[in-house]
């Protein structure tokens, strides 16, 4: 419909609508994304340019691609700072900073980048990002063998994901799987990694 009324404002807005729907696959998400940077460049919409990549770096996270991530993370946080969204600057900074740090093996980088996250999340009320700071936090204390903060996080972003979603349950069991393995509890790691398990099955496209 925005296409037949030729209106390139409410067109960029659907473009990441249907990135947002697309996103747990690249490879149906990265033509909305394309499409959706180019017209928010021509139309000089930074705001929503920094949404779309944001997106994009949570894509890129997914398909396992950290250098994506990050190029398009750090310009999407510059300009969602220039917005003053600071959510979607979290979200820039989530998938395109602190992801890509643990992925790229920068682990004491990306504990100190996820704590300074979940304390500013905490502070201005951000449960989505306190929530994932906390899941990237757990992972990576677990890494690095500091279990119980791992454990702790972890089980803080179990008590918090109901708020949010039963679907986003099974992100938090995953570091909690994670941790208790690392601490050599096998039993708590297998009733986290089935739970998680089970979550997940209840939307089989994650």
């Amino acid at each position: 419909i925005a296409r037949e009324l030729d209106d390139p404002v409410l067109l960029v807005h659907c473009l990441a609508a249907c990135i947002g729907t697309a996103a747990f696959n690249a490879e149906a998400a990265r033509p909305y994304i394309a499409e959706a940077i180019d017209l928010a460049r021509a139309l000089g919409d930074g705001w929503r340019l920094s949404q779309i990549l944001g997106w994009q770096a949570y894509v890129a996270i997914l398909a396992g691609d950290p250098i994506e991530a990050r190029a398009a993370g750090e310009e999407g946080r510059i300009l969602a700072d220039a917005a003053g969204d600071r959510f979607m600057s979290r979200m820039c900074r989530y998938w395109g900073t602190g992801t890509t740090r643990h992925m790229q093996g920068d682990l004491m980088g990306a504990i100190e980048h996820h704590r300074e996250m979940v304390a500013e999340a905490d502070a201005d009320g951000d449960a989505v990002h306190a929530f994932l700071g906390r899941i990237g936090l757990g992972h990576v204390l677990a890494a690095v063998g500091q279990t119980a903060e791992a454990y702790a996080v972890a089980e803080a972003a179990v008590e918090s994901a109901p708020e949010l979603s039963p679907y986003l349950e099974a992100y938090a069991y995953a570091p909690l799987a994670v941790a208790a393995l690392a601490d050599g509890d096998l039993a708590t790691a297998e009733k986290a990694s089935d739970i998680a398990w089970q979550r997940m099955g209840m939307q089989p496209e994650h």
